[in-house]
């Protein structure tokens, strides 16, 4: 890979409810899958060696959640094999969907996948059949060599937007209201173990929805655009300041011009209208 670069793969497959032999499937396809990723310098993680329910009972379900979903959206492409149906693969693949991330989608030949999965509206995807390993590892080169551009310029292009990400926002401002992270979440419906999770998240990853950044906003009584965007009044006020000289003199040429239309003199209330929809205007 040019420029020694190094991504992030998921892979998600069905692991809850498969018999012995089904395991043993899944967990040879997925071989297949880490062996191609590793050959386009791509890292991947799998889910199943970590946290599968057989082989780690002892991870309690918010545990698995958390760890699942931040790997998801800390990676580069989303590989879905589809082997068997699946409710935590298929809400994996909300969540990568949510951060835009391109997606890889294999499904057996003579398999059908829910049209809730293959009807994801995300153009960087790809769905592939395939019979055997063999065509498994087509199908699997087939789909990179199509995405790689676009997983190597999303790459590039995930840099923090701020000095302050949004979980370090939203802890600042929760302090400044003497909030504990119990309270915060008990404010706005969710576990506190989100909060905490949401405060120490990566800020090249983390992906709220507006949905969730409203209802903080509200609890913390503030814009959310000073969530989202913690210097965004800084740095209004300095294209105020930058403007202001260019500003007053419109205003003073239009009060000007008003008085001489009018036989009466612009009252204050007057003048605070024609500051606000000038400022308004120019901003």
């Amino acid at each position: 890979m040019k420029d020694g670069k190094q991504f992030r793969a998921y892979i998600a497959s069905p692991l809850t409810g498969l018999d012995e032999p089904m395991r043993k499937t899944v967990y040879e396809y997925i071989e297949v899958i880490e062996t191609v990723c590793k050959e386009k310098n791509i890292f991947p993680y799998v889910p199943g060696k970590h946290s599968d329910p057989v082989t780690n009972p002892e991870l309690s379900p918010s545990f698995v959640y958390q760890t699942d979903r931040q790997r998801v959206r800390e990676s580069d492409v989303f590989i879905l094999l589809a082997y068997r149906p699946s409710f935590g693969a298929g809400q994996e693949v909300e969540i990568a969907y949510n951060a835009l991330i391109p997606m890889i989608i294999l499904q057996p030949h003579d398999g059908k996948i829910s049209r809730m999965v293959s009807g994801v509206p995300l153009s960087l995807r790809q769905i592939q059949d395939f019979t055997d390993i063999d065509s498994l590892k087509v199908s699997m080169k087939e789909a990179l060599s199509v995405l790689m551009p676009h997983i190597e310029k999303r790459h590039d292009g995930i840099l923090p937007t701020s000095s302050l990400s949004f979980g370090e926002s939203v802890k600042k401002f929760r302090l400044q209201r003497n909030l504990t992270q119990d309270d915060l979440a008990k404010a706005i419906g969710i576990a506190p173990d989100e909060i905490r999770h949401l405060e120490n998240e990566d800020k090249k990853v983390i992906n709220p929805s507006l949905f969730l950044i409203n209802k903080i906003s509200t609890a913390l009584d503030i814009d959310p655009a000073e969530l989202t965007s913690p210097n965004f009044y800084e740095q209004k006020l300095y294209e105020i300041a930058a403007k202001l000289p260019e500003i007053f003199i419109e205003i003073s040429n239009y009060s000007i011009n008003q008085t001489r239309s009018k036989s009466h003199d612009i009252n204050k209330d007057d003048v605070l209208r024609i500051v606000f929809r000038l400022l308004m205007k120019r901003l």
